[in-house]
């Protein structure tokens, strides 16, 4: 945006699941602290999920690891296997398992997430893939008549 912005957090939200907005998780992240991701998803039972970087953080990491040449190193194969980002002992990580459990899935649907009206977006996202204000695409046609 162009402009200063007043975002609330319930915003920040909706873009970091909705567009996948990485500044929008690093606000988030902010307020909630890297150790409050951790202790929530320790609660919901994602045991080989751990949050290590915000994303400001991971990226720097990439840049200080690709070195004086910048962007284009990492068009070697050596620099991409030395970048920390990509090393599950010093990154964020998780596991297909993890990112898959089916009652994380759920929650939206059952209102877990808030109050219904508040938590609308959410539920719309996780659920079809659109968003209140942008719907889902479709993507199936009829049959052609014979």
């Amino acid at each position: 945006m162009l402009d200063p912005v007043r975002m609330s957090l319930r915003d920040a939200a909706y873009l970091m699941t909705a567009v996948s907005d990485n500044a929008a998780a690093d606000l988030l992240l902010a307020r909630i602290g890297l150790d409050g991701v951790n202790e929530a998803t320790a609660r919901l039972g994602l045991t080989r999920t751990r949050a290590v970087h915000t994303f400001r953080s991971l990226f720097a990491t990439v840049r200080e690891d690709a070195g004086p040449a910048g962007a284009r190193a990492l068009a070697d194969p050596h620099v991409i296997a030395r970048l920390r980002a990509l090393d599950p002992a010093h990154s964020n990580r998780s596991t297909p398992r993890d990112m898959t459990r089916p009652h994380r899935r759920r929650r939206p649907a059952r209102d877990v997430a808030g109050p219904r009206p508040q938590a609308r977006p959410t539920r719309c996202t996780y659920s079809t893939g659109s968003t209140p204000d942008r719907p889902a695409r479709r993507t199936t046609t009829a049959p052609p008549a014979v």
